[in-house]
């Protein structure tokens, strides 16, 4: 995880976190991990968790799931809340899984997804069951 969305510094590494340093790719440890959600993808791809959320406004999500070999997806905006979410672009920000495989991302943003009368972009739609498509 890197601290504030990568806006600490433009010299830091997008892999660097206060609380523990540089994330490490557990499959090669001189890689990068790319993103503010490396940390995320970084303890799916260890097996330390099954599933993670992570945020993305650009490639935070989508950049460490392709490099640690983890599956990672960047829901629509409005498709998840944002609450809680501190975001760079209102426009673009959104929360999202992390897994290790499609039917495990699938089965997350079936919880994950709905309604979110706080959240000014959420959209009051069904969820889909994506988990029945992901097999």
């Amino acid at each position: 995880m890197v601290e504030w969305a990568n806006w600490r510094t433009l010299t830091e590494s997008v892999d660097w976190s206060a609380r523990g340093g540089i994330t490490k790719n557990p499959y090669v440890l001189t890689a990068r991990t790319s993103g503010s959600s490396s940390g995320s993808g970084s303890t799916v791809a260890a097996n330390m968790i099954p599933v993670a959320i992570g945020t993305e406004t650009d490639g935070s999500i989508v950049g460490p799931a392709s490099l640690q070999s983890v599956v990672g997806l960047k829901p629509t905006v409005g498709l998840v809340s944002r609450t809680g979410v501190i975001p760079i672009s209102t426009r673009q920000d959104s929360p999202g899984p992390m897994g290790r495989t499609v039917a495990d991302v699938a089965r997350v943003l079936e919880a994950i997804a709905g309604f979110d009368p706080t959240d000014p972009a959420s959209k009051d739609a069904p969820v889909p069951k994506y988990s029945q498509t992901s097999t």
